[in-house]
């Protein structure tokens, strides 16, 4: 990873409908990541057969490599630990799952085969050009909303600024973040929903 700035994904499988549709999701805005000089991954449980024959059934090509880790070492390096159970995993997020799953069904996503652990919990981590994890972030202006686990197991992260655009922040959106030392929440917030920093 060194050489570019990157963001890595790490989520379950293909055959997850969700997971495929975060791909979709990842695909569609990629231009603003290399607008931005940065490069994507995505690394799954996921075998590359079954990749594969995913691409192939749903007429897709991605402008990302997919990082293929089915005996899931480099989750294990990595220590993005599966959560202890479904209603961990969910987070208290079954609502926006099922939004998220219509979404997903709505542009023609079905489930397919199951691989590794059900209980992955997903992760982000954002290196530097030198393949650091970035450890200073400040949160773009324009957004209103941290997202539901968007630095979920960043535990690199110190420091983070949040403009007084953000009135929201996500469930497990810092969650694992054990070296978090710095952060100031804006007035604007009003909503921070549960184990947001746990």
């Amino acid at each position: 990873f060194v050489g570019k700035k990157t963001v890595l994904w790490v989520l379950r499988y293909i055959g997850c409908t969700v997971c495929r549709y975060d791909c979709k999701l990842i695909a569609d805005r990629y231009d603003e990541f290399t607008a931005k000089g940065a490069q994507v991954y995505v690394l799954m449980q996921s075998d590359p057969q079954h990749i594969k024959d995913d691409l192939e059934r749903t007429n897709a090509t991605l402008p990302f490599e997919i990082i293929c880790d089915p005996e899931m070492k480099i989750y294990e390096a990595l220590e993005i630990k599966p959560a202890e159970s479904m209603e961990a995993l969910l987070g208290g997020q079954m609502e926006k799952l099922k939004v998220k799953g219509a979404a997903a069904k709505e542009a023609g996503f079905s489930h397919g085969d199951y691989e590794g652990n059900e209980q992955q919990l997903p992760a982000m981590f954002i290196l530097d050009e030198e393949g650091n994890e970035v450890t200073e972030f400040v949160w773009d202006s324009s957004k209103t909303t941290i997202s539901s686990r968007m630095f979920y197991g960043c535990s690199k992260l110190t420091k983070i600024t949040i403009p007084a655009s953000v009135t929201s922040i996500g469930s497990y959106a810092f969650y694992g973040c054990s070296s978090l030392t710095s952060i100031v929440i804006p007035d604007s917030v009003t909503s921070i929903r549960e184990s947001a920093f746990y």
